[in-house]
């Protein structure tokens, strides 16, 4: 039996047994909680994260966190994950963090290892599906498919509190170190799509950043500033006619995310707005037929405005509409770069319902209405769905998902 795949059921069984008594684990300091989790999606055109043309049940979670307390100041904090979303994962065993954390005070602490990114609002906590209404966070700021590059990385992280009495607090966290890599993520395996290679290796180089978080007095409203730099190397071997591409660097610097979020009695209000340019240094080896590339600079940007509403302790609801657009400067997709103009921008209008079954078992229901392809995968990362004689601009999507927890 492959080891991941036993790993999984491990872990899966403990997270069950455990969550049947619905109360996470103490042990002299040790902490430990976790999450098990299976979805269900489905399209009515385009495959978009998976096979989802049709439906799949191919978007699966299960999670085991561990914390130990050794000092009142210096804790130790990780976790085990196994996720699957399409060919994004493959229920490989990885530690989605693993950290040693130093608190000197409320001013400043000191983490080392590989730490969650503090991207916007809700990066830090993706993993914690009871924390939040819908399926999927805003896909214009957090793309799930992204997600093995984007939820942690491997370096050190200073961060404090700055208490501003009668208007509140700061939160800051500042950050330097290599993002993590994966050459089964896909993000390599839709390029290794798009160019038909058959060898392919990714090195993650230097990242680096900061959050700021503003809180009021009673935390009703929170305004946030992120920044982010990430460099890195992607080499694809075995292409026809250019034998070889190397992207180098492929750097997405920067990335500017502006947040705000707004609790009024049983209600949240949410948005942010994300910018970040891409530059890439294309060098295409053995080139005959296809023209080198050289080094080309792309902006994007994304928005969204989101809602949650809290009926009671069984029922929650939510509504977001969020807009990307690959070149801020070519909205309408005009430019020679786009195969069809709806490739250039991708706007969701998404209506989410989640029942709580009890303290640790929850259900969710999530419909998506799109207009736009942009980010779908290549042909042939899951068939001929998204060929051009297939792809469609508008389309729809329905999410399910149920998670156990304790």
């Amino acid at each position: 039996m492959d080891f991941n795949y036993l790993v999984k059921i491990i872990i899966g069984i403990f997270v069950l047994l455990w969550g049947i008594g619905c109360n996470a684990i103490e042990f002299n300091g040790l902490h430990i909680n976790g999450f098990l989790s299976q979805g269900y999606l489905h399209t009515n055109h385009n495959d978009y994260l998976a096979d989802t043309k049709g439906g799949t049940f191919d978007y699966n979670e299960i999670g085991l966190n561990l914390g130990y307390q050794l000092t009142d100041s210096f804790r130790l904090g990780g976790q085990v994950l196994s996720r699957n979303l399409g060919v994004d994962g493959n229920n490989k065993f990885t530690f989605g963090y693993l950290y040693g954390d130093y608190n000197l005070n409320r001013y400043i602490g000191l983490r080392g290892g590989k730490i969650r990114i503090p991207m916007g609002l809700y990066n830090q906590t993706r993993d914690a599906d009871m924390l939040r209404t819908g399926v999927f966070l805003p896909n214009s700021i957090y793309r799930d498919e992204y997600y093995t590059f984007f939820s942690a990385f491997y370096g050190a992280e200073i961060y404090g509190e700055l208490p501003l009495g009668a208007i509140g607090s700061v939160e800051y966290e500042l950050f330097g170190g290599q993002m993590d890599e994966d050459d089964e993520s896909w993000l390599v395996k839709n390029n290794v799509t798009r160019f038909g290679a058959t060898s392919s290796d990714m090195t993650a180089d230097e990242s680096y950043g900061g959050a700021l978080r503003w809180s009021s007095p009673h935390d009703e409203l929170s305004l946030g500033y992120s920044y982010l730099s990430v460099s890195s190397t992607l080499f694809l071997g075995g292409i026809n006619v250019i034998e070889s591409a190397t992207f180098d660097p492929a750097k997405i610097d920067p990335v500017h995310i502006l947040s705000a979020e707004y609790t009024w009695k049983d209600i949240v209000f949410a948005s942010e707005y994300m910018r970040r340019r891409y530059i890439v240094n294309a060098d295409f080896a053995n080139n005959t037929v296809v023209p080198d590339p050289g080094t080309t600079i792309t902006t994007s940007e994304g928005w969204y405005f989101s809602g949650i509403y809290r009926y009671n302790d069984l029922f929650e609801f939510g509504i977001a509409y969020s807009e990307f657009y690959q070149d801020k400067n070519d909205k309408k997709g005009e430019g020679a770069r786009f195969s069809w103009q709806h490739e250039a921008w991708l706007k969701d209008l998404t209506l989410s319902a989640r029942f709580n079954i009890n303290d640790y078992w929850l259900v969710k229901a999530e419909y998506h209405v799109m207009d736009g392809t942009a980010w779908l995968p290549y042909e042939g990362v899951y068939g001929d769905a998204n060929s051009s004689s297939n792809i469609k601009q508008k389309w729809n999507m329905i999410a399910l998902k149920t998670t156990f927890s304790f």
